[in-house]
């Protein structure tokens, strides 16, 4: 029942990431997050009071919905202050996310532990940052984006419809590799502790270890990724970072001994750490479509990775084992690391000028 609950609040989510390209057009970053950031916190407060399965799973479909936009909303803007900022600072970004993910996380471990209710710890949460967010919202980079309506009246059809398809490979590419990271990170997430209990004998306050260091981790990742990230460049981070992740999942769930599984789930987090970031550092640069569009689709498809990855793999350890379950994101990030030469293919493709008519003169645009 807690399961199929679960599964119809991520559907709220999915559903709710298709609006952000419209309401992006029409009202800009500002007005959206300023309209949906501070209602995000508020809308967790219905979580406790839900009395039903009814009741908890629409609870969870507007929070997840209204949570999901705003994420879309967020790495879009993430995107356009990247590109003032003229270098790589979207792992940065990724990593606050991860430092409020561990800080959330352990504030409320400390507030159980004192036997104070859910909804106490939750309205005290809602109200800080409904005012933290009120406060941050008149920082937002000003973005003026162009008029896709004037952009498309003034490229030549043919060049325009090239320039499209190209966008829609890149994002499928790169909502593809995003997939298999998202499934990569919900598979340790769901499963690590389990596999430390059942298959390394490990005690239950042990076997969260491995979840830690792999949170752990990945937070520090994050943080130092866009030194590596200006170092190396975009392709050979998704390359690397993956390739870091299927060997430290293949440790961990190969290597005997708790420690080194424990050393195996912390690499697999210090691969995924910089590679999401990039990846959407890279769907947010694609050319021949919008940048909130191309955002709110590698959304999507990466969601369905974190949303379908966790409950594949179990299915497949009911069957099998374990063991074998997690060793299918660990194919998969070799495939990625395979693919990732792929990226700058259509990267180039989507980037090629087209033709722009302007009176009777065509000149090249970039």
């Amino acid at each position: 029942m807690l399961g199929t609950i679960l599964l119809v609040g991520a559907v709220g989510g999915l559903a709710s990431m298709q609006l952000a390209p419209k309401l992006l057009s029409r009202f800009g970053h500002r007005r959206v997050l300023g309209t949906l950031a501070p209602i995000y916190p508020l809308t967790m407060l219905a979580i406790p009071y839900a009395r039903s399965a009814v009741a908890l799973a629409t609870a969870l479909v507007v929070t997840n919905g209204v949570g999901s936009l705003v994420g879309v909303v967020v790495n879009t803007h993430a995107v356009d202050v990247e590109d003032a900022y003229e270098r790589s600072i979207m792992s940065s970004f990724h990593g606050m996310y991860s430092i409020g993910s561990l800080v959330g996380a352990g504030v409320t471990g400390i507030l159980a532990g004192r036997h104070i209710s859910v909804l106490t710890s939750m309205g005290g949460a809602a109200i800080i940052h409904c005012i933290g967010i009120l406060l941050i919202i008149s920082w937002l980079l000003r973005v003026a984006h162009a008029n896709p309506k004037v952009v498309d009246a003034s490229i030549d059809h043919l060049a325009h419809h090239h320039h499209k398809r190209a966008w829609w490979r890149g994002v499928v590419l790169i909502g593809s590799l995003a997939f298999v990271a998202y499934m990569a990170e919900g598979a340790i997430a769901d499963w690590s502790a389990i596999f430390m209990r059942e298959q390394r004998g490990a005690a239950a306050g042990l076997a969260v270890v491995a979840f830690v260091a792999f949170s752990a981790c990945m937070t520090i990742g994050r943080l130092s990724g866009d030194r590596l990230t200006m170092a190396f460049g975009k392709i050979t981070i998704v390359r690397c970072g993956a390739l870091l992740a299927a060997f430290g999942l293949l440790v961990g769930i190969f290597a005997p001994g708790i420690v080194a599984s424990i050393i195996g789930f912390a690499l697999v987090g210090c691969g995924l750490a910089v590679l999401v970031p990039v990846l959407f550092s890279i769907a947010g640069s694609l050319v021949g479509g919008e940048t909130h569009a191309a955002i709110a689709r590698v959304s999507t498809i990466a969601y369905f990775g974190l949303l379908a990855g966790p409950a594949f793999i179990g299915a497949v350890a009911h069957h099998a084992s374990l063991t074998y379950a997690l060793l299918i994101p660990a194919i998969l990030l070799i495939g990625v690391s395979v693919s990732a030469p792929l990226i700058r293919r259509v990267v180039k493709a989507s980037a090629q000028p087209p033709k722009q008519v302007i009176g009777h003169y065509s000149t090249e645009t970039a």
